[in-house]
């Protein structure tokens, strides 16, 4: 009785002796986090700067009144009737009606335009005597936003006046307009854009840029601390709980615990506040998204941890890095359909933290799904967490065990010296 009292009391106070350790390094990492400048334009600035900026250059949502070139050959009524319906769309504004084709195409190439339109000579005539006219539209597939935009209020604008043709002409062998419009569109297609009804780009896009703003930062920060450490040698404290059995622990939890301090504020203004002030979706409710964060910010601690053991001075992660953040928005699909991803690729995506992450917001605050929809995503990054936990805590061990030989060289090393 007395020996298990004993052995019990023994697991009980190496417990509290853990504790009183990632107590202390709690404190310690937060204060060389927030003694060193680059870590905190990193984590604060960055993450405050960076969803702003975004936020305002993508507040337009959809791109409108896109410069375009219409040149009028037939110079008719009608002719201008279909000008003035192209000019009315909300997608497309004529700036420029050259006199000929070539003039137009030079304007193109210049940069002034992103579309031509060319009415033929011929198209009143053809019009009128109930044949079918031609309108031609050139769209810069270049950059296809501006494709987007041209097609479509183009086809709209020459959709609606074809429209207004064939009615006329049912109209004028008696058939009442009603039934002129019944006859024109006997089956219309309603169309809803479900969960981003203004089809905006920033709706689309931002939550997954936001969640990849919150995982590079905390990597390039958290790999900038331990480059830090190696170069100043701040690792002398490490040493006497780390080469215990399971003195990493304390160690990792006592670090993480101050990044995911900051990192679940830094979230609470990325996804609540952002997403407010510039009006971007955040249909999700407030604990299933807090629920969801947690385990994306802990694998992305845990990794950045393990890998920051690796760097030999503070630049070296913002080196190996930075080239990291165009990938990984591949690897999301946001950029790209996922599903038309490469299976060699998407079995590498899943290692990163932000390709489940950002998924699961998307349901989340893009769509308002509820958590058992993301219950998969969530359980992905719950794995993650715990790997990379184990990689982290395996990465230091073998940094303490470097550390270790260094000091014992170093010492043999004097002695020699001294000796002779």
């Amino acid at each position: 009785m007395g020996k298990t009292l004993k052995k019990t009391m023994r697991r009980i106070h190496k417990i509290l002796k853990g504790f009183d350790h990632l107590a202390f390094f709690y404190k310690e990492e937060f204060r060389n986090i927030f003694s060193d400048a680059g870590v905190i334009l990193i984590f604060i600035i960055a993450v405050f700067a960076y969803p702003l900026i975004y936020g305002i250059v993508y507040s337009g949502e959809v791109l409108k009144e896109v410069p375009i070139a219409v040149i009028d050959q037939s110079r008719t009524s009608e002719s201008r009737k279909l000008v003035r319906m192209l000019d009315a769309s909300e997608f497309i504004k004529i700036t420029l009606e050259p006199n000929s084709l070539a003039s137009g195409t030079h304007s193109f190439y210049r940069g002034d335009i992103h579309g031509l339109v060319l009415i033929p000579q011929d198209f009143a005539k053809k019009v009128l005597s109930g044949k079918q006219a031609h309108v031609m539209v050139y769209c810069d597939a270049s950059y296809f936003l501006f494709y987007k935009q041209v097609f479509k209020g183009s086809s709209y604008a020459i959709g609606t006046y074809s429209a207004g043709v064939e009615v006329r002409k049912m109209e004028a062998q008696g058939i009442p307009p009603t039934e002129a419009l019944k006859k024109r569109d006997p089956i219309p297609v309603i169309t809803n854009a479900l969960y981003n009804p203004a089809e905006g780009y920033a709706s689309y896009v931002m939550l997954g840029v936001l969640i990849l703003v919150l995982q590079q930062t905390l990597l390039i920060g958290i790999g900038m601390l331990g480059g830090t450490n190696r170069e100043r040698k701040r690792f002398h404290f490490l040493i006497p709980v780390g080469q215990k059995r399971g003195g990493t622990i304390p160690i990792i939890l006592g670090k993480s615990a101050v990044y995911l301090t900051i990192y679940m504020v830094n979230a609470i203004y990325v996804l609540g506040l952002v997403t407010k002030i510039f009006n971007f979706p955040n249909r999700g409710e407030f604990i299933s998204v807090a629920l969801f964060i947690l385990p994306l910010l802990l694998s992305v601690i845990f990794l950045a941890m393990g890998l920051s053991s690796i760097y030999k001075n503070r630049e070296h992660s913002m080196l190996v890095l930075v080239f990291t953040s165009i990938p990984f928005i591949f690897f999301s699909g946001i950029s790209w359909p996922y599903e038309s991803i490469p299976a060699w690729i998407k079995t590498i995506a899943q290692l990163v933290p932000s390709t489940p992450g950002i998924r699961g917001i998307l349901k989340l605050d893009l769509m308002g799904a509820s958590f058992s929809d993301v219950i998969n995503d969530w359980l992905h990054l719950w794995l993650l967490t715990l790997v990379y936990f184990v990689f982290a805590c395996f990465m230091l061990k073998q940094y303490i065990k470097r550390r270790i030989k260094e000091q014992a060289e170093s010492i043999q090393h004097n002695e020699n010296k001294t000796a002779e």
